[in-house]
């Protein structure tokens, strides 16, 4: 073997494999040496590129070095995503994946690895990547059909989940927007009993929505719908009895010029139609609280709104909702950071004082006359003296 050609072979692998972007110096993998460091080193001085059967921790200090430039100041969530992709590869759980670093992965397992930590680190959201996102506890189903879930409408799940708890009569439960399913799926499987209907326009979200409802064994209506479209209107009031109204309202909301203060993995992979509005945002918001307004008057049942806002707006729509329902309660709860998020409106109808008259028993109505058997008559006025005097003088003329 010519050992001339091989140094040099060596040199020019050692040259690219230290100019890739994923390959550093600095040791991060927890205060161990890094078997990547090792395998790289062996690698270019032999000639051999990811040739050997890797190891579970060399894989994760790959990854970690693959993810470095999306998260530097924030090293935990870069060892979080990395072992998220790689228990998702191997079909286990992060733990397992601590308990059995050195185990060897299999060369299919590294090459889907290696595919979903380069997707990653051009941006796409790992929920996409795995296929999943938590919400509430639970697992739920989604790609790019469908918004990511956020925690802030985790809060909107939990406020409407305890108005539930807390009524007197039990609601019937409206989400407006359900993309994947996430706040209807969850307020049914809380709220055991619990009528609870969900609409999107969008017939591809409602295909997700429905797989969560199903995996996740909730009991859900759903409709394909424009908000307070003709074909809710119908499901809203169809049903004998008549219990109130409970909307939960988790409309896209988003100004279109924010595109340029939000995450690459926002902007470039989730559904644009899910996030932004044109203008401030809050048209769809105050189109739903108009159609609603319009809705009660003829419905006259009680309604609650609960709906996910920008903070920014907060103020503006809460004057808007007050016009369109003068007498109800309307308020601004915040989110866990203390921005305002939920607008909140408890409209009830009034009666009126016809309808006050009209529904009072009869004796009642009665009451301020005097009747017929209880009236009495006025006394009758003897004639005088005199007066009898001068009708038998008149006689006798």
């Amino acid at each position: 073997m010519d050992l001339t050609s091989s140094v040099s072979r060596s040199s020019r692998v050692t040259q690219r494999t230290l100019s890739r972007p994923d390959v550093g110096t600095k040791s991060v993998s927890r205060g161990r040496p890094r078997d990547s460091d090792r395998y790289l080193l062996f690698s270019a001085v032999f000639g051999y590129t990811h040739t050997m059967t890797p190891s579970i921790s060399f894989l994760l200090d790959e990854g970690y070095h693959a993810l470095e430039s999306l998260y530097a100041s924030d090293p935990d969530r870069i060892w979080y995503e990395v072992e998220l992709l790689l228990a998702f590869v191997m079909g286990e759980d992060r733990v397992w994946l601590v308990a059995h670093s050195d185990r060897l992965v299999d060369d299919a397992h590294a090459r889907r690895f290696r595919a979903l930590i380069q997707r990653r680190a051009g941006h796409e959201p790992i929920a996409y990547l795995v296929g999943s996102a938590e919400f509430f506890g639970r697992q739920f189903h989604v790609d790019p059909r469908v918004l990511i879930p956020r925690p802030e409408t985790e809060e909107l799940a939990a406020h409407a989940i305890k108005k539930i708890k807390d009524a007197i009569e039990q609601p019937l439960v409206w989400d407006v927007g359900t993309g994947s399913g996430a706040i209807a799926v969850t307020v049914s499987a809380e709220c055991p009993g619990i009528s609870v209907l969900a609409s999107d326009i969008d017939p591809k979200a409602l295909a997700v929505a429905k797989t969560n409802a199903k995996n996740l064994k909730a009991p859900v209506s759903f409709y394909q719908d424009n908000l307070l479209g003709p074909t809710i209107k119908r499901a809203l009031t169809k049903k004998r009895f008549r219990p109130p109204l409970l909307i939960v309202a988790n409309l896209p909301y988003l100004p279109v010029s924010d595109k340029n203060k939000l995450m690459p993995d926002v902007v470039k992979f989730e559904p644009a139609r899910a996030l932004f509005v044109p203008g401030d945002g809050s048209g769809l918001v105050m189109k739903l609280v108009e159609q609603l307004a319009a809705f009660q008057k003829k419905d006259k049942r009680p309604l609650t709104v609960l709906a996910e806002i920008d903070p920014p707006q907060s103020r503006h729509l809460q004057k808007f909702a007050k016009k369109l329902f003068p007498s109800a309660a309307i308020s601004v709860l915040k989110d866990s950071c203390g921005r305002n998020r939920i607008l909140e409106i408890e409209s009830t109808i009034k009666e009126t004082k016809k309808e006050d008259d009209r529904l009072q028993p009869v004796g009642k109505k009665r009451s301020k006359k005097t009747s017929k058997k209880t009236r009495t008559k006025k006394p009758t006025r003897r004639p005088s003296a005199r007066s009898s005097r001068s009708r038998r003088t008149a006689r006798r003329s």
